[in-house]
């Protein structure tokens, strides 16, 4: 829980005054996680302050990055901002305190996965850091700085603060439930390719594989053309394997005769009763049962 206190005898937590931005917003989300935030927002921190209050975005000290030098860069250079120095403080524990149990889960590699594709752009944007990209679009950071009343409003800026708390706090959650769910997949999918046979992933439900597969140590992984999983839709899809992470190329295409044919044509070509498509770039094709899934696969794989 949040609460905006205006005496330092209430406050656990101190950030600057003024207009708010992503960074000490989403570093109070952060700290949420782990404490009730009574949180003090002053223009300048107070000499004298209890050792415990976490002082942040201000004053110069551990979670600060307004310092000469700054406070600290990545590996990749960025520069931490409060977000990713709070973040970097708290993440495991948080990651943790949010996934009990699951002592299999590789709780470094969450923590990188919420780093890299949520704190980061927030820390960049804060230490003017540009992204790179040829045009203009809406951001997390600036979603979050128009949450300060305009010039017309007359509603107070803690009012507002806490309006895009409570909306950094959704997008939070939301980041490390995904990000904890990618960790159990990946080690799901492990078994599954341990299990693997013939050059062919069989998935006995869907779940997020490319990734995990192309970054597998497993050896049988680097020789797997196809993956077969349940669609969504009807049957089976069969799936080319990526060529390597990001890449639109594959290890294997399906023969360049079955491409852009339907369930009208395709079964006569493939001589598979149930087959239903063939996508017109030849990277991914459907059936209707498990067997003429694995059929296919087999038969691509041979051609």
């Amino acid at each position: 829980m949040l609460n905006i206190v205006k005496d330092l005898k209430d406050a656990n937590c101190i950030t600057h005054s003024g207009k708010f931005h992503a960074d000490e917003v989403m570093a109070t989300v952060i700290l949420e996680k782990i404490m009730h935030v009574n949180l003090l927002r002053v223009s300048e921190v107070p000499k004298t302050i209890k050792s415990d209050i976490i002082v942040f975005d201000i004053g110069g000290g551990k979670f600060d990055h307004h310092q000469k030098n700054k406070n600290g860069y990545r590996k990749n250079g960025l520069p931490y901002a409060s977000a990713g120095l709070i973040w970097k403080e708290f993440g495991i524990s948080i990651i943790k305190k949010m996934s009990p149990n699951d002592q299999k889960l590789n709780y470094q590699a969450i923590f990188q996965n919420i780093d890299q594709k949520l704190i980061q752009g927030i820390d960049a944007i804060d230490n003017g850091v540009p992204i790179s990209i040829n045009f203009s679009c809406m951001h997390i950071s600036k979603i979050i700085s128009d949450f300060n009343p305009s010039w017309e409003e007359t509603t107070t800026i803690e009012a507002q603060f806490k309006k895009a708390f409570n909306m950094c706090q959704e997008i939070f959650d939301n980041c490390i439930k995904r990000a904890i769910s990618k960790e159990k997949s990946r080690i799901i999918i492990e078994d599954f390719i341990e299990k693997s046979s013939n050059n062919i992933l069989i998935l006995d439900y869907f779940l997020p594989w490319n990734d995990h597969l192309l970054d597998s140590k497993n050896p049988k992984a680097q020789n797997i053309l196809y993956c077969i999983f349940p669609s969504d839709r009807e049957g089976y899809i069969v799936q080319s394997i990526c060529a390597s992470n990001n890449s639109l190329d594959v290890r294997k295409r399906f023969p360049k005769d079955w491409w852009g044919l339907n369930r009208k044509d395709l079964p006569y070509r493939t001589n598979i009763k149930t087959a239903l498509f063939c996508h017109q770039n030849g990277f991914i094709a459907g059936t209707k049962n498990l067997d003429d899934a694995i059929k296919m696969a087999n038969l691509a794989i041979n051609a």
